[in-house]
C-alpha cells in the first residue's frame, strides 16, 4: 500500500517469516541502505514494514520486496500469508511433538546405555534444528547474529562434541519457545483481526430501482444500503428509512444499543440488533469510521515506545558481548582444567543461555496488547510514546463545556426588566445569536415552546410562536458575547464585561436573580437593547454521567491532582467543579489562556494529561503532554490534534485510559527487568559451569515465556472501569 502525507511517500509491506525482534532489526538495516529511503521502521508485532522516502525518491517495491526476500523473508499477500502462517504452526507443533518423543526415547536409551541412543538424539537434533539452521543462514545474509543464530551455533557445537542429546534438547526448547512467542503476539493483534472482522463485505444496496448484493468495495456514493435486523452496517451514512437499536460497540466501546431512526448517523462495523434500516451512504472502505480506527491502531501498535530505546541499546551491544564472554569463558576454562571438550561445553552454555529476544519483545508486545485492549474499549491510542506518557501522568486538565459537561445546554429561565416581557427578551437574544456557532446559540435560537418561558403557557407560545430574524451585523467579542444590529437597534448579548465596555449598569435586582442561578451552576446571559439593560436568559449544561466517578477514580489512583478550566464565570465554574468533586478550577479563560495553563505546567516537569472536545481546546491539546479528544462529540480539529480519542462520551474512559498505560508502562519495565536479570544472571552461571548446554537451553526459553507470560495479562488487563461505578 502506498500513501503520501504532507509531502512524505510511505509505502507499507506485509512481511512473514520474522520470529522475534531481531529480524525486524535486520529487515531495518537492509531496506535503510536503499537508495532513497529516509526511514524504514519493522514491526515484529503486526508483521509489517513502513518505509518513508525522501522528497522526489523513486519508490520500486519490487526492489524493497527483492532486499527483503533476499533475507529469508517473505513479501506477500496477507490472506495468503496467514494461511501459509497456519500451515507453519501446524508443522512446528508436529516437529516439537515427533522431536520431543525422540528425545524421550534417547533419553531412556542412555538410561539403559544402549548403543542406539545417539542415532535417535541426531535425529531429532536434525528434525528440530532444521529450523534454526535456515534461520542462522538468513542472519549470516542479513550480516547479523540473532537468537536464532547463537542457538545454532549452540546445537552444532554441543553436537561437535558429541552431545547430540543436549543439542537435541536445545533445539527442542527454542522450537516450543518460539511457538508460544507466535502465539503471544498473533493474540495481541487480536484487536485489529475484530476490527476488520466487524466490517462487512458484502450489501444489500438499492440501485435504479433495484434490490442487488454487492461486494462493499463496490458500493457507491449515493447507493442506499438495506441492513436487515441482526445485519453489520456496511457504511457510513445517515438513516433514510426505517429504525433500529444499533450495536455500536466496535466503535464505541459501549455495550448497550442506542436506539437510531431516521435522520440520524449510522457507522460501518455496528450492527442492526432490532429493526432494519435503509441507509444513504455517505463513505465507504477506509474512509469510514471503522477503516480509519484501522488504520490508526496498526499505526499505533508500530510506532516504538520512548523506554523502547533501552531495549535497543541493550540489543546493540548484546552480541558482542556474548561472543566475548564465549571465548572469554572457553579460554579461562581450557587453560584451568586441561579439557578442552569441557571448555568448549561452558562456552556453548553461554551462547545457548544468551536471550536477545526477551529484551525486545518487552515493548512490543506490551503496547501492542494494551493499544489493542483500549481500541476494544472505544480508546484510540495513537502510539507507544503516548501509551507510556499516560502511565506517568501525574495532572488532569478538564475542559469544562462538552468534556464534564454534555455540551447541549438548554434554556431554563427568562428573566425580563419591567419595561419588558420574557417573549422580547428571548426573541431578541434568539435573533442576535442566530448566526452563531456557540452551543448556547442552538438552545436559544430553536426555541418555540414554553419549556423555557415561566411567564407563558406552552399553548399561548405554540399559539404566537417566536420571530427570530437575521441580524443585519453580527460580531463575535471572544470571551464576552455577541453584539448585532436587530432592526437599526444594537443587541448586546454576554457577560458583564460586554455590558461594563457599553457603559452599562445592571439594575440590582436583575443581578440578585443572575447571581442566584448562577451559584446554582447555571450559564447567564444578561442581554441590553438600545442602551438599555432588559434582562437575562438563564442557561444550564448537563454535567456527564459518572463525570465525579471518574475524577475520584483518577484521584484514587495516585494523580496528583485534577484541574477543571473554562471560559464560563467563576460561579458557574463553581457549581460545576462542586457536581464532580473538583476543587481546583479556573474560570473565564480563553483558548490562550488555556495553552499558557499547560504550558507552565509541562515546563514546571508535570506529565499532563488535557482532555478537551472544541476547536478552540486543540491548541492547549497539542500542548499537553497527552492531548485527550472526546470522540464522539468532539469536532475533528480536536481529535487531529490529540494524542488519544475517547470513542464515547463517556469520561470513564479518561479513567480506564491511564489504567492501561500504567499497566503498560509497568509491564514494560517488569519485561525488561526479566529480560535483563535472566541475561546476566544466565550468563554468569554458564561461565562458571554451574549449568550445563540443556539447562542453559531451558532458562533461554524460560526468559521468553516469562515475558509472553506477564504481557499475556494485559489482554484483558485489570478490571475496567465500568459505569455502575
Amino acid at each position: 500500500m502506498v500513501s503520501i502525507h504532507q509531502q512524505r511517500v510511505e509505502v507499507e509491506l506485509p512481511v512473514r517469516g520474522m520470529h522475534c525482534a531481531s529480524c525486524a532489526q535486520a529487515i531495518e538495516r537492509a531496506l535503510s541502505n536503499a537508495p532513497g529511503v529516509a526511514q524504514a521502521t519493522v514491526s515484529f508485532s503486526s508483521q509489517k514494514v513502513t518505509v518513508r522516502y525522501q522528497p522526489g525518491a523513486q519508490q520500486d517495491t519490487g526492489e524493497l520486496a527483492a532486499r527483503i526476500e533476499a533475507l529469508g523473508y517473505r513479501v506477500g499477500d496477507e490472506r495468503r500469508e496467514q494461511q501459509d502462517e497456519r500451515a507453519e504452526r501446524i508443522a512446528n507443533i508436529v516437529r516439537i511433538i515427533s522431536g520431543g518423543l525422540l528425545i524421550l526415547l534417547s533419553w531412556q536409551a542412555v538410561l539403559g546405555e544402549r548403543v542406539p541412543f545417539d542415532v535417535l538424539a541426531i535425529v531429532a537434533a536434525i528434525v528440530l534444528g532444521w529450523p534454526l539452521a535456515k534461520a542462522a543462514w538468513r542472519a549470516v545474509r542479513a550480516r547479523t547474529i540473532d537468537a536464532d543464530a547463537f542457538m545454532f551455533i549452540g546445537v552444532v557445537a554441543a553436537c561437535a562434541i558429541g552431545e547430540f542429546l543436549a543439542g537435541a534438547v536445545i533445539a527442542w526448547f527454542v522450537a516450543v519457545a518460539e511457538l508460544l512467542e507466535t502465539y503471544t503476539v498473533a493474540r495481541s493483534r487480536g484487536a485489529i483481526r475484530d476490527l476488520i472482522a466487524a466490517a462487512p463485505r458484502q450489501a444489500t444496496v438499492r440501485r435504479d430501482g433495484q434490490q442487488m448484493v454487492v461486494d462493499v468495495d463496490d458500493i457507491r456514493h449515493g447507493d442506499t444500503v438495506l441492513v436487515k435486523s441482526g445485519e453489520r452496517i456496511p457504511v457510513d451514512g445517515r438513516i433514510v428509512g426505517g429504525r433500529a437499536a444499533i450495536d455500536e460497540a466496535a466503535i464505541t466501546g459501549e455495550s448497550l444499543p442506542v436506539e437510531k431512526a431516521e435522520g440520524d448517523q449510522v457507522f460501518a462495523g455496528t450492527i442492526a440488533d432490532l429493526g432494519a434500516i435503509e441507509v444513504a451512504v455517505e463513505r465507504v472502505g477506509p474512509e469510514t469510521t471503522i477503516g480509519k480506527i484501522i488504520r490508526m491502531v496498526e499505526e499505533a501498535q508500530e510506532q516504538k515506545a520512548p523506554v523502547q530505546r533501552v531495549a535497543d541499546r541493550f540489543a546493540a551491544y548484546f552480541t558482542p558481548v556474548v561472543l566475548g564472554a564465549a571465548l572469554l569463558t572457553l579460554l579461562i576454562w581450557w587453560p584451568a582444567t586441561g579439557e578442552l571438550v569441557r571448555a568448549i561445553r561452558a562456552g556453548i552454555t553461554v551462547i545457548v543461555i544468551a536471550c536477545p529476544c526477551a529484551v525486545a519483545l518487552a515493548t512490543p508486545l506490551a503496547v501492542v496488547a494494551s493499544i489493542g485492549r483500549a481500541s476494544r474499549r472505544g480508546i484510540l491510542v495513537k502510539g507507544g510514546a503516548y501509551l507510556e506518557e499516560l502511565g506517568k501522568a501525574d495532572t488532569v486538565i478538564l475542559d469544562k463545556t462538552g468534556t464534564v459537561t454534555v455540551g447541549k445546554p438548554r434554556v431554563t429561565e427568562v428573566v425580563s426588566c419591567p419595561a419588558h416581557t420574557a417573549e422580547e427578551v428571548l426573541e431578541l437574544v434568539a435573533s442576535a445569536e442566530s448566526r452563531s456557532e456557540h452551543p448556547l446559540a442552538s438552545a436559544i435560537a430553536t426555541l418555540r415552546s414554553s419549556a423555557s418561558l415561566r411567564s407563558t403557557s406552552m399553548a399561548e407560545a405554540q399559539a404566537r410562536g417566536l420571530k427570530v430574524q437575521q441580524p443585519e451585523s453580527f460580531e463575535v467579542l471572544r470571551g464576552r458575547g455577541v453584539r448585532a444590529t436587530y432592526n437599526g437597534s444594537m443587541v448586546l448579548v454576554g457577560n458583564r464585561a460586554l455590558l461594563a465596555e457599553a457603559g452599562l449598569a445592571v439594575p440590582e435586582e436583575i443581578e440578585a436573580t443572575a447571581q442566584q442561578r448562577e451559584q446554582d451552576g447555571q450559564t447567564v446571559l444578561l442581554v441590553a437593547h438600545d442602551g438599555e439593560v432588559c434582562g437575562f436568559i438563564a442557561v444550564a449544561d448537563v454535567v456527564r454521567e459518572n463525570a465525579a466517578a471518574a475524577v475520584q477514580h483518577l484521584a484514587e489512583h495516585g494523580l496528583r491532582d485534577v484541574v477543571m478550566l473554562t471560559g464560563d464565570n467563576p460561579r458557574t465554574a463553581a457549581a460545576v467543579a462542586r457536581q464532580i468533586r473538583v476543587s481546583n478550577f479556573e474560570a473565564e479563560m480563553l483558548p490562550e489562556d488555556k495553552v499558557a495553563y499547560v504550558r507552565d505546567l509541562v515546563a514546571q516537569g508535570h506529565k499532563v494529561i488535557m482532555v478537551g472536545d472544541g476547536i478552540n481546546d486543540a491548541p492547549a491539546l497539542a500542548q499537553a503532554t497527552v492531548g485527550v479528544a472526546m470522540g464522539a462529540a468532539g469536532t475533528d480539529a480536536a481529535i487531529e490534534a490529540a494524542d488519544v480519542a475517547l470513542m464515547s462520551d463517556e469520561l470513564l474512559r479518561l479513567a480506564e485510559a491511564v489504567d492501561i498505560g500504567r499497566a503498560a508502562f509497568a509491564t514494560i519495565k517488569q519485561n525488561l527487568f526479566i529480560g535483563i536479570a535472566f541475561n546476566v544472571i544466565g550468563i554468569g552461571l554458564a561461565a562458571t559451569g554451574l549449568i550445563g548446554p540443556m539447562v542453559a537451553a531451558a532458562a533461554h526459553a524460560i526468559s521468553d515465556l516469562a515475558v509472553c507470560a506477564n504481557s499475556a495479562k494485559l489482554f484483558v488487563g485489570r478490571r475496567d472501569v465500568h459505569l455502575a461505578e
